[in-house]
């Protein structure tokens, strides 16, 4: 029985350490897997990516036009039926741009498609850049490729740039995330703290 445990307890460690290394900059993914209680843990990620969709959506409330790119769940309920518009940046090589625009028209919203390669230019044109989180470390935001340009171009405009998520994508003290060396090349890429305006979640 006792090594019956052992054995059970020593593959679920495995296997936990190979899910996450197949995420390497999902925050998410690593804080579940070193969950005391990873059921839980995704049940109280269920809910709380909602509750920060809603501190967004009261901070986006007179924003006529927003910029935002890739997918995110969190940033579709966040800008779902609004009364503006949203550009949104193809997010090549995958096109989850285009996806997210679709399933914004969907829900109600006037979404408009734009090449990545403009979607900077737009930020003159909006009143806010958002964007989800793969992860939140102490050296910056990691998302999309694109969404570092996106930011500067906030910056550079005068533009609040708000990076929507919850706290399962931040690093938790137990087991710190390790957080991912990016090169040039990676669909990914770290957007500097000092160009985001702020990091909602479902706490603030």
């Amino acid at each position: 029985g006792a090594r019956a445990q052992e054995v059970g307890t020593g593959a679920l460690t495995r296997l936990r350490r190979r899910l996450a290394a197949a995420h390497p900059t999902m925050a998410s993914v690593w804080n579940a897997v070193h969950a005391t209680h990873p059921g839980q843990f995704l049940q109280t990620q269920q809910t709380a990516w909602h509750r920060a969709a809603r501190h967004a959506r009261r901070l986006l409330r007179s924003a006529r036009t927003v910029v935002t790119l890739s997918y995110s769940s969190t940033i579709l309920v966040t800008l779902e039926r609004r009364r503006g518009r949203v550009i949104v940046g193809q997010s090549l090589p995958g096109g989850e741009g285009a996806n997210m625009a679709r399933a914004l028209r969907r829900r109600g919203t006037l979404a408009k498609v734009v090449p990545d390669a403009t979607l900077a230019a737009w930020v003159a044109e909006a009143d806010a850049v958002v964007f989800g989180a793969d992860a939140v470390t102490r050296r910056g935001v990691i998302n999309k490729v694109g969404s570092r340009l996106l930011a500067l171009a906030a910056k550079a405009e005068g533009r609040p740039c708000y990076v929507v998520t919850d706290a399962s994508k931040l690093t938790a003290p137990r087991s710190p995330f390790p957080a991912p060396r990016l090169t040039p090349g990676s669909l990914f890429e770290y957007v500097e703290h000092r160009l985001i305006s702020r990091v909602i979640t479902e706490r603030r």
